[in-house]
């Protein structure tokens, strides 16, 4: 659920791009230092979508320290125990399909890993352009 109370089904969160999305259920240390380097994971991976998503409600996110965009209501925790998540923060890679691609990880240490291991991946993968493909074969039709 969005800061509009509108709903958001992860298939249509990732429906345009692939998704980290780093997940708290609750306001501990971790959580706080987590949010503090969410906007550095953001930088480290432009070319996916990183999204806080809390089980708390977030009374006030831009108080904490994260920008008004990218942050996400898990009401009912259902996100969360869905995905598996266990220890606060977690956090889980979402692929374009909408399929989970990577994680759960647990701890901001872990998360950080993460992050580097999945920047490594983006780094190796080619550059988006037209796919090399060979020419169709061409049915002898003298039979």
């Amino acid at each position: 659920m969005g800061r509009d109370h509108g709903t958001v089904t992860l298939h249509q969160l990732a429906r345009s791009q692939a998704q980290l999305l780093v997940l708290a259920n609750c306001w501990c240390g971790p959580t706080h230092e987590a949010l503090e380097r969410l906007p550095g994971w953001r930088d480290r991976l432009p070319q996916l979508g990183v999204q806080l998503v809390l089980v708390p409600h977030p009374f006030d996110a831009t108080a904490v320290g994260a920008s008004s965009t990218g942050i996400w209501w898990d009401p009912g925790s259902r996100v969360y125990d869905d995905l598996g998540v266990g220890t606060s923060p977690g956090a889980v890679l979402l692929g374009a399909d909408g399929l989970l691609a990577g994680g759960p990880v647990n701890g901001v240490d872990e998360i950080e890993q993460f992050v580097t291991d999945i920047e490594a991946e983006l780094a190796q993968a080619p550059e988006d352009g037209p796919a090399e493909t060979s020419p169709a074969p061409t049915q002898d039709s003298s039979a």
